[in-house]
This record gives C-alpha cells, structure tokens and sequence, in this order.
C-alpha cells in the first residue's frame, strides 16, 4: 500500500508538522509492503507532483498548521485545486496542529475537515488534532516522545487499512478546553521562561536585538 503524505506548513520540511507527518511514516510504513511519498506543498512546482502522488496512491494524509483559527492560504489553494474526483477508491486522512494548546478553537475546521473527503471523491479516513504542537520544537524530546508515538501507532493503524483508534485520538486532542490545573501549569512554565523560549531563540537565530523585539510603537499615543 502506497501513502501520499502532504505537508501543508509554510515552514517546509523542518517544520512541527513535518516532525508529526514522519513519525505517523513511519507507522505506517512498519507494515510489510507499504511505502510512502512526502511532499512539502511549500516548494516551487511540488503540486504537480502531489497531484500524481494521490492518483497512484491507496491513501493520502494532509498535514498542516492552523494559523488564525484557519488554514495556510497554500494549503486552501491546494485543496480548491483538487479535481472532483481524485480520491474515487481511496481514503484521505489530515492532521492538524498549532501552538496553542486548547482544541476547542480547532472546531470550526474540523467541521470543515469532515465534508472535505465526500467532495473530492475520497473515503473518510479520520482527522487528528493535536494541540500544543510547538512543544516538538521547544521541550526536550522525552517530553513529547509520548505523543509522536501516539501519531505513530495511528500511522500503524493506517498502514493496515483500519480505522484510527478513537481514544487515540482523543488523547492527543488534550486538552480540548483549558482547566485550572492546565493554567497553573502555564503559570509555572511563564515563571521558568519556558513560554516564550522558541521566541527567543528564534530572535537571537535572526540578530533582532532585544531593544528591538520590545518595541512599543504605539506607547506615545496610548499616554496622550
């Protein structure tokens, strides 16, 4: 069985979903006889190729981040590109992360998510939410393993044509709400500088002064 994994981050190959779509990979390719195709929708001319990848695949996982409670422009344009009835025969899975935590904010797309497959031909496969996704990145990996295991064994289940296990699922969709227990936690991590450790290193990566990345550009009018 062939898999055609798409990788909808603006931020290509290194990205927090390009992390997840390869450990889901390599579930799914843990299964004899299965191999799988990885596109990043990001590089120039790659949707010609994906288009291909769909056709002479069995199933197809779409992965990408939610920015602004919406999906990346590239990635709604990709999908608003899909002929009709590409997916006649085959199954279409998506996997959906961002850096915020709580999941309630996913729903609006993920209602959006459970028409896609019917519209363009596909068999449902099942979508995968996952929050808190910029921890791939920003906690030490023995902090995360759980979870990317869980995206593995859904990779699995995959791999042998079967439906993704619903507590599975759900277990990586926590928290779906946050609770005081989880902005206590917050509260913690605030205090240790844990919260905005990727922002700074990203700033230090790009030389932006610290001056400069706490400017307050409107300060003067807010003080008239």
């Amino acid at each position: 069985m062939q898999l055609c994994a798409i990788n909808g981050s603006p931020r290509g190959a290194k990205s927090n979903t390009g992390v997840m779509l390869d450990r889901f990979i390599r579930g799914f390719e843990s299964i004899p006889g299965n191999h799988a195709k990885r596109f990043d929708l990001i590089r120039a001319g790659s949707a010609e190729h994906i288009m291909s990848c769909i056709r002479d695949s069995e199933e197809t996982i779409l992965g990408f981040p939610l920015y602004f409670l919406s999906m990346p422009g590239d990635v709604m344009r990709f999908i608003e590109a899909l002929p009709e009835r590409i997916g006649t025969g085959k199954r279409l899975m998506t996997l959906v992360q961002s850096g915020f935590p709580e999941t309630a904010q996913f729903e609006p797309l993920l209602r959006y998510l459970e028409t896609l497959p019917g519209r363009i031909g596909f068999s449902p496969g099942g979508s995968i939410a996952k929050g808190f996704g910029s921890s791939v990145e920003t906690l030490p990996p023995r902090f995360v393993e759980a979870d990317l295991a869980k995206l593995e064994a859904l990779g699995e289940s995959a791999g042998r044509g079967e439906a993704f296990d619903a507590a599975v699922v759900e277990s990586l969709a926590q928290p779906v709400r946050l609770d005081m227990k989880w902005l206590a936690l917050f509260k913690v991590m605030r205090i240790l500088g844990l919260l905005d450790s990727f922002t700074r290193r990203q700033l230090r990566t790009n030389r932006i002064p610290k001056r400069s990345s706490r400017a307050q550009p409107l300060r003067r009018y807010r003080e008239s």
